[in-house]
């Protein structure tokens, strides 16, 4: 039983993690640009057809 529940807290934090980089982004962010160690450089685009 004590793994279950440390499974889930666990599974709870990496949720709750990956909502600080949302909170982190400007409300008129709509583009965000990723470089990794090669060079690659990858620019993502928010749709805001869906969200007005």
């Amino acid at each position: 039983m004590k793994k279950k529940i440390l499974s889930l807290a666990l599974a709870l934090v990496m949720c709750l993690g990956l909502t600080v980089p949302t909170f982190a982004a400007k409300a008129g962010d709509t583009s965000v640009a990723v470089t990794d160690s090669t060079g690659l450089s990858i620019t993502l685009e928010l749709l805001t057809a869906f969200w007005g």
